[in-house]
This record gives structure tokens, sequence and C-alpha cells, in this order.
């Protein structure tokens, strides 16, 4: 589905009907320097982590739990990073006002730190795994524990899991 296109949700949710578990893990970084920004990386980067999960929670019928995606840049701003942070703090407190608006359908996110994905370079990932607490870098399989949870605990909502090895 392409979540900048309400056409595009409207038909997924015509096609799914009632759904359990929703995660939407869409993102369009909008990274650089505050020189280098322009309007339209920062409107497709909204457009895909905010709004798009907006809409996919306005047209989906879901009955357990819709969990999105934050992201470290949101806790600890870094230079070449505002497009992201401001995305991924959005997308935190969007989490939090979901969960009221949606309630009892349980709305949650995942905040992960640097992971091993395949897009940092070796430098990057040495210099995570030498000086966050848990001494490494993610994995795919930390992030896909942490969304399970949240989608399982039927306790758990409104809340951001920060899963970045301490950073």
């Amino acid at each position: 589905v392409d979540v900048t296109d309400d056409e595009s949700i409207q038909a997924l949710a015509d096609r799914l009907g009632i759904v359990d578990h929703v995660v939407t893990t869409a993102s369009a970084r909008a990274r650089g320097l505050l020189k280098d920004l322009d309007r339209e990386t920062l409107r497709q980067s909204f457009d895909t982590k905010v709004i798009g999960p907006v809409m996919l929670a306005k047209h989906l019928q879901i009955r357990g739990s819709l969990t999105l995606f934050s992201g470290v840049a949101a806790f600890k701003p870094a230079v070449g990073f505002l497009g992201v942070a401001i995305t991924n703090g959005a997308a935190d407190f969007l989490t939090r006002s979901l969960s009221l608006e949606l309630a009892p359908i349980r709305v949650n996110a995942i905040s992960p730190g640097v992971v091993d994905t395949g897009i940092w370079d070796e430098a990057t990932k040495e210099h995570f795994r030498t000086h966050n607490p848990a001494r490494r870098i993610g994995t795919a399989e930390d992030i896909a524990d942490a969304v399970v949870f949240a989608m399982t605990n039927p306790f758990l909502t409104g809340v951001t899991l920060k899963v970045d090895g301490g950073e």
C-alpha cells in the first residue's frame, strides 16, 4: 500500500476487511543539514511517517493493535538529522494521541537505534559497537521481537519502545 495515497489505503481496507494488527514501517527520511533541506523532502517525510499512519488508522478496521515506527533521532537529535528528528518526534506524539482516539485498540511505536540493515557504513557501525551501552548495533530480529511484544501485550498502549542499545 502507498501510505501517501488515500485511494491506495482505502483499496487495502476494502480488500482486507477487519484486521487484528497493523504495523507500518514506511519512512522517507529527510536527512541533511538545515541549509540542504527542502520543503518537498520534509513534506514527503511527514506524509509517509505521520500523515500516512493517520490515514491507515482512519480507514482500516483494526481490532487489536496498530504499531508505528519512530526512531532514535526523536530522542537524541544530531546535526544532519533535523528532518528525521522532527518526523520521528511527530510519530512518537501521534502514537500517544492515537492510543486515546482509537481506544480500546492499542497503539504503540518502536523507536529503533542503529540497526544493521545495510545502510550504515563500517565506521558508523563500529562507533555504535563501541559507544552505546549494549556494545553492538541492533539486528532486524531485535526490532521484530519488539514489534511482536507491542502487538501481543494486552496492557501496553500509548508507548514508544526504545530498542536502541541504550543510545
